[in-house]
């Protein structure tokens, strides 16, 4: 067969015509080509050369620019390919800087999104083919820089698709919805929620039971430590106190101290009723209590000095070192003396008797005021008080104290009257008699005969 050599002019690139096809600025757009794009030099890529058709290149002028477009069209393809892994590295960066409140994807437009990029063609480019050394066999398959590169490419996008769809936390059920936007980057920014608050106001625990207290507690994301502290003064697990106080911003997680009320330890109070004063509060202070307020009540059963009660009572449950407050007997409640002077005898007795009184001892004495046969004075006197039941002494009077009567005989008349006068006694009945002794007109006798003795006043 004789080789058949080209013209040279036909093999000479143009200067105003590229080797190799523009290149789209977006890299997906370098991979779309259509399937019926012509290559260059207008040959089919994948026909097998034929004899007739393929021309015997050589080693000259031609060849070196046949080589110099090749070298041009892999660059450009090296170039797409690294500038589409650029913008998928900057991809990768915004996902990667998603700190905002994310937006859930939606798993349909997600497959959708995938499925087209596993749709698109590849496209290959092959060198320009170079006759063989000998002439006769073409030379081997070029490498296919874009088919290569689109792979890898494709790779990078569905590996970073499935981590974001992996590992993106969501907020809420709502978020789920939202439609996952072809590229990474996220513009919208974040509204603050509850998740971002990192200190809240310390809630009012006073007053509350510790159960309320530990889930206020809880709703506001705080701790709570409890200090029991016995008191009577408010039922056991109430709230008494807390630090910090009401109101105080504190940061979430914190621990609120609570001064909780604890019940007092108790004893049982001792009886301690029908003891003396003395044996009552030395029994009070052996079981552990204190003693309180005594009192002293009058009582008509109990015996004075003796406890009638105690508060609390016997028995009762009450914090040790409580005070126990006792009650002595007086004795019975106090009656007064009525008052019995210049009474009759009879009518004294009687009013003692009322009064819940006996009559003690009774004695006797003339006064000149009181009536022989009536109380003169009383022991103890009108209006003293004394115990029911208690003896009353009075005196009885014997009338005025007597006195004597004067020795009128032979005394003048008139000497008489004065003597009589002088003694408190008035003359009585005045007759006449004859006496051969006696001058006339003076007194010859007196009844009563001189220095008997007579109520003073009498005649």
């Amino acid at each position: 067969m004789t080789d058949q050599k080209p013209d040279p002019g036909d093999l000479t690139p143009s200067t105003d015509a590229s080797p190799t096809s523009p290149q789209p600025e977006d890299p997906e757009l370098a991979m779309e080509q259509p399937e019926d794009a012509a290559p260059p030099n207008g040959e089919d890529v994948g026909a097998e050369p034929s004899e007739e058709a393929a021309p015997d290149l050589g080693v000259g002028e031609d060849a070196e620019g046949d080589a110099e477009a090749a070298a041009d069209e892999d660059e450009a393809a090296t170039g797409s390919v690294a500038e589409t892994e650029a913008e998928s590295a900057d991809a990768a960066a915004a996902g990667a800087a998603w700190t905002t409140t994310p937006v859930a994807p939606d798993p349909e437009a997600t497959e959708a999104a995938l499925a087209a990029l596993a749709a698109k063609p590849e496209m290959t480019l092959e060198p320009p083919i170079l006759p063989s050394g000998d002439g006769g066999e073409p030379p081997e398959e070029g490498t296919p820089v874009l088919l290569v590169g689109g792979i890898l490419v494709g790779a990078f996008i569905v590996a970073l698709a499935i981590v974001l769809i992996l590992f993106r936390p969501f907020d809420s059920p709502t978020d789920v919805d939202a439609s996952l936007s072809p590229s990474p980057v996220v513009t919208e920014v974040p509204s603050a929620g509850p998740s971002a608050i990192a200190t809240v106001d310390t809630p009012n625990f006073q007053g509350l039971t510790l159960a309320d207290a530990e889930a206020t507690a809880d709703d506001y994301g705080l701790v709570v430590r409890v200090n029991q502290v016995e008191t009577d003064a408010a039922a056991p697990d109430t709230v008494l106190g807390q630090d910090p106080p009401p109101g105080e911003a504190v940061d979430v997680g914190s621990t609120i101290e609570l001064s909780v009320a604890a019940a007092v330890p108790t004893d049982p109070v001792p009886d301690v009723v029908g003891l003396s004063q003395d044996d009552a509060v030395k029994a009070i202070k052996d079981a552990g209590f204190k003693v309180g307020a005594i009192t002293g009540n009058s009582s008509d059963t109990v015996k004075a000095g003796i406890v009638i009660s105690s508060d609390p009572k016997a028995d009762a449950e009450v914090a040790l070192a409580s005070r126990i407050a006792l009650v002595v007997s007086s004795g019975p409640e106090p009656v007064a003396v009525p008052d019995l002077v210049d009474l009759a005898e009879a009518d004294a007795l009687a009013a003692l008797d009322d009064a819940g009184l006996v009559p003690g001892d009774v004695t006797e004495a003339t006064d000149a005021t009181i009536v022989a046969g009536h109380v003169i004075s009383s022991d103890p006197a009108a209006d003293a008080e004394v115990d029911p039941g208690s003896a009353v002494d009075y005196v009885r009077s014997l009338g005025p104290e007597p006195v004597a009567v004067p020795d009128l005989v032979d005394l003048a008349e008139a000497d008489a009257l004065a003597a009589l006068d002088d003694a408190g006694l008035m003359p009585g009945d005045v007759t006449e008699a004859t006496d051969a002794t006696i001058v006339a007109g003076h007194v010859i006798s007196s009844d009563p005969a001189a220095d008997a003795e007579v109520d003073p006043g009498s005649a």
